[in-house]
């Protein structure tokens, strides 16, 4: 008998309740093909995602796009079934977009124009977010066409009276690496009420929308202090934001219509214990556990933090044998610019009352400032000390600096009345600096071509001007002669044979006035760019003896308005860039000027005034000292920095005059490395910086030890180069031992005993925030007393025998007093 056909099953028609079960239990490329069976399957998935019920764990998968293919297709690599899916995905390009987060199988994406979108890789579903430009810190610029142009940023959380400080320009395709850190939703956003929190800059703060009814960003306002948030997550109906300090904010959104608001509804700080409920799920569980960890490790000891942190161990040995150069003794040297409150770039203006002519000398913190250094050598120049008129003898009335469309730098010229000058000379007096001055070398010129400026020197306004000054009895230690003429110039140039002449006129003069032979000031020339032949053609016209010292500017990290400042701090490539111009002006030097010395009279890193939150924050702190050790080891007498006080590159707050974190780190130079320079061996990767000197005060040697990794901390075993043959040998054993934190470190003939210390400075950021403009001292805040005196600059001793430990992005002075040098005897 012949069976009777088997019956074709209709899968479309499954039952719901099966159907749901089978999809639920399916990894998601299979749960992904499924969908694609029939249309009854299809909106089953569909159902299943909106609702939330597809909660699967899964297998991770690799989302990436191909160089090769087209910028809209993004591939996903399967660790589940080793396989690789394309995804046609919507405009704007995947490949043009910065990932911000993932959640519940969402992107959080970043187009090029620094708009949000959440995008489904999946599904190809896309839901725009809110416009960037109705965040509270952002302004759109448009110009006259209507075309954006760029954003700027304030800068300003809760904190009241709210001070906001200057705005940020970014260009629209650069913004969102500034401005976003992370976004995290609570559930997938095909259903309703789902929520988006950022976090993102300023300072880390938060900002929430609703992804479906909210058409701008609604601001958590919150203190500097209660901001600062590392990460976020969502849990049982609230979100759990953690900050740098150490602390977790809970927060739930209130409002369904309307205005929502964000309500802080507790906090947890230090060791928080949370028992859960015995009906409490396992994924519940693990939550709530994993907050408790976060809270744990966040508030450990320092001997536990650090064990969660990567470390290698380094290896710097110091040739203590021989110096390889010398610096002056007042080598650390800050500037005070010309620059009226007017002077603008990138629509800041942030000099204010900073300058020569208009800052307050009477402020109590200023004089304390430069005293703390017991003879701080201080520059007087800058940009328009070409424009600058002494008031000597002189018919006209004596006028600041205003601006004028076809003046030098877009001002006239300026005025420094005697009265002026003498007030300046008291507080010189009072404070023991060692005084800089550049005197105007385009006067009696005329500009000739663009910007090259012909013509003699005329020589009476600044002959009248020493005359006063030596016949008051100021003593000016050197005089510069012009400022960023030489080379190319900026916005001002002068042939190299003409400028060597008039500064050997210069020099004549001088000795005219100074008739004690040992009372000749230095002579300084040109306070340029450096430029090989140009300063070559300088010293053979000026000849032998005339200039003391051929002065040169460093601005290695670029303009104001560069979004990658930051970065570039941290790339030992960028920085070793700069060693080329101090080697070949010390070679320069040796070919055609042995008699002069090298200085770098004007150093602020970035040119235009700083930026504000970088040049004078923490991190400014690691370009900064980097550049005193490059300059010293190529025989570099002095280092200016740019400024004293004034633009965003200031030692001191242009409005406050409290100190930023360079300041302290130029004071703890000046009192710990000496005027001999050592040469180092390092042993580890080109993240760690060491630079040597013969300590200034005391025996032995000061090791400067910087790390640019913000993610590696250092082992920093430190070995004389006469015993390395013999440490090696130590290290060796050192590794077949189970003691492996211990390490030798050779004083010189022999081990040091049990009972010798070394000093250690660690300097660190606030709160791990590299942007902070609080430095730590071995973790105490670096703060003036009430009565703007500066703290007390106390080290922490260490075992001479144990290695040094260099947090991430940290940097350490480390004396060693018993160090056998012989250049330090």
């Amino acid at each position: 008998m012949e069976e009777p056909p088997p019956t074709e099953l209709d899968w479309s028609n499954l039952q719901a309740d099966i159907l749901i079960t089978v999809l639920c239990k399916l990894e998601f490329p299979d749960f992904f093909r499924s969908a694609a069976v029939c249309t009854t399957w299809l909106a089953a998935a569909h159902a299943l995602r909106r609702l939330g019920l597809y909660n699967r764990p899964q297998t991770p998968c690799l989302l990436y796009t191909n160089a090769a293919g087209s910028p809209r297709v993004a591939e996903l690599f399967s660790l589940a079934d080793k396989s690789t899916y394309k995804m046609h995905l919507p405009d704007p390009p995947i490949r043009k977009r910065r990932i911000i987060g993932s959640s519940h199988g969402w992107l959080v994406t970043a187009d090029s124009r620094s708009e949000l979108h959440l995008l489904n890789p999946a599904t190809g579903e896309q839901i725009s977010l809110p416009p960037v430009a109705t965040m509270e810190h952002v302004s759109p610029v448009f110009d006259h066409t209507g075309r954006l142009q760029r954003y700027d940023l304030s800068f300003y959380d809760a904190t009241l009276p709210r001070k906001e400080y200057d705005r940020q320009p970014y260009l629209p395709g650069e913004f969102r690496d500034v401005l976003y850190r992370k976004v995290v939703l609570s559930c997938d956003p095909s259903r309703r009420g789902c929520i988006a929190m950022m976090i993102h800059n300023p300072r880390r703060q938060l900002s929430f929308a609703r992804v479906v009814g909210d058409s701008k960003w609604h601001w958590v306002a919150t203190s500097l202090h209660g901001s600062n948030y590392s990460d976020c997550i969502f849990h049982d109906g609230a979100f759990y934001a953690m900050n740098l300090q150490g602390g977790i904010h809970r927060y739930t959104i209130a409002g369904n219509g309307g205005l929502p608001l964000a309500e802080r509804n507790r906090t947890y700080n230090w060791i928080v214990l949370i028992l859960p409920s015995s009906s409490m799920q396992v994924g519940s569980m693990a939550a709530r556990l994993l907050l408790l960890l976060a809270l744990v490790c966040l508030h450990a000891p320092r001997w536990a933090s650090a064990q969660q942190q990567p470390e290698q161990e380094a290896t710097v040995i110091v040739k203590g044998s021989a110096k390889i150069a010398e610096t002056d003794q007042s080598y650390v040297c800050a500037t005070m610019d010309w620059w009226p409150p007017e002077k603008c770039n990138y629509n800041q203006c942030p000099w204010g009352q900073s300058s020569i002519l208009n800052l307050d000398l009477d402020h109590p913190f200023l004089a304390q400032a430069i005293k703390a250094f017991d003879n701080l050598r201080i520059r007087l120049g800058g940009s328009l000390q070409d424009r600058v008129v002494y008031d000597v003898q002189t018919n006209s009335p004596c006028s600041p600096f205003t601006n004028v469309s076809n003046g030098l730098f877009g001002f006239s010229a300026g005025c420094l009345s005697m009265d002026r000058w003498d007030k300046l000379n008291d507080l010189f007096q009072q404070t023991g600096a060692i005084i800089t001055f550049g005197l105007n070398a385009l006067d009696g010129r005329h500009n000739v071509q663009r910007s090259f400026w012909a013509g003699k020197w005329n020589s009476s306004n600044a002959y009248d001007f020493v005359n006063y000054t030596v016949s008051k009895g100021y003593p000016v230690d050197s005089w510069e002669f012009g400022n960023e003429l030489s080379g190319h110039g900026t916005g001002a140039r002068v042939d190299a044979e003409l400028y060597g002449k008039d500064v050997t006129e210069l020099r004549s003069i001088l000795r005219q006035l100074y008739r004690a032979p040992l009372s000749q000031p230095l002579l300084l020339a040109p306070g340029g760019f450096f430029d090989q032949q140009w300063y070559t053609r300088l010293l053979q016209t000026s000849g032998h003896g005339v200039v003391s010292a051929l002065t040169h500017h460093i601005y290695n990290l670029g303009g104001g308005d560069d979004v990658h400042l930051m970065r570039k701090i941290v790339d030992p490539k960028y920085l070793d860039r700069a060693e080329d111009t101090y080697r070949d002006m010390q070679l320069t030097l040796q070919r055609h000027g042995t008699w002069a010395s090298a200085w770098v009279s004007e150093s602020g890193g970035v040119f235009n005034n700083g930026r504000h939150l970088v040049s004078n924050t923490f991190m400014n702190s690691i370009w900064y000292l980097d550049q005193l050790g490059m300059a010293s080891k190529y025989n570099t007498k002095v280092f200016c920095r740019q400024t004293l006080i004034g633009g965003n590159y200031g030692l001191l707050d242009t409005e406050t005059f409290l100190p930023n974190p360079d300041y302290y780190s130029a004071l703890l130079w000046h009192r710990l490395m000496g005027n001999g320079v050592l040469s180092v061996d390092i042993n580890a990767p080109r993240k760690l910086r060491a630079y040597a000197h013969c300590s200034k005060r005391h025996q032995g040697i000061t090791l400067l030890l910087i790390n640019l990794s913000n993610s590696t901390g250092y082992n920093v075993t430190l070995q004389n180069d006469l015993n390395v043959s013999v440490d090696r040998t130590s290290a060796h054993r050192r590794r077949h031992s189970s003691f492996t934190k211990r390490a030798v470190s050779w004083l010189g003939g022999k081990a040091a005993s049990e009972s010798t210390k070394r000093d250690e400075y660690h300097l660190t950021a606030k709160d791990g925030d590299h942007q902070s403009r609080t430095m730590l001292l071995n973790g105490v805040p670096l703060e003036l007393g009430d009565d703007g005196s500066v703290p007390a600059l106390n080290p922490v001793p260490a075992a001479v025998d144990s290695p040094v430990y260099l947090a991430p992005t940290s940097i350490a002075f480390v004396a060693l007093p018993r160090f056998e040098a012989k250049a330090c005897s």
